[in-house]
């Protein structure tokens, strides 16, 4: 069985729907928005793959993938998010929620625990 290269107690996983730009590991996210309101953040992209359970180096554009996310603090509003069911879910984020990098942003979908 393979170990992944992320530490779990400061690593979230996110569920992506679709990503309209390419964020390569180590990507460092500064801003996170939830609705209209942000915080700043600095967090890690230490792992990507998709329903094939293997290692990416990016996330691709336009791709469903699962990341996971090194935190540097985590934020009460990340329990409003839904946590995914499945592969096909469609219980979606009610409210929106991007990560920043930049002014390049990237949209949560669910959580994945």
């Amino acid at each position: 069985m393979k170990k992944l290269p992320v530490d779990f107690e400061q690593t979230i996983g996110f569920w992506l729907d679709y990503s309209n730009s390419t964020f390569n590991l180590g990507t460092i996210f500064k801003k996170i928005q939830f609705n209209s309101t942000k915080y700043e953040i600095n967090w890690v992209l230490c792992f990507v793959t998709d329903s094939s359970f293997l290692d990416f180096t990016s996330i691709e554009n336009g791709y469903k993938t699962i990341v996971l996310i090194k935190l540097d603090k985590s934020l009460t509003i990340l329990d409003n998010i839904p946590i995914i069911q499945n592969w096909y879910s469609d219980n979606k984020v009610n409210e929106e929620v991007f990560l920043f990098v930049n002014k390049v942003l990237l949209e949560i979908s669910y959580l994945v625990y």
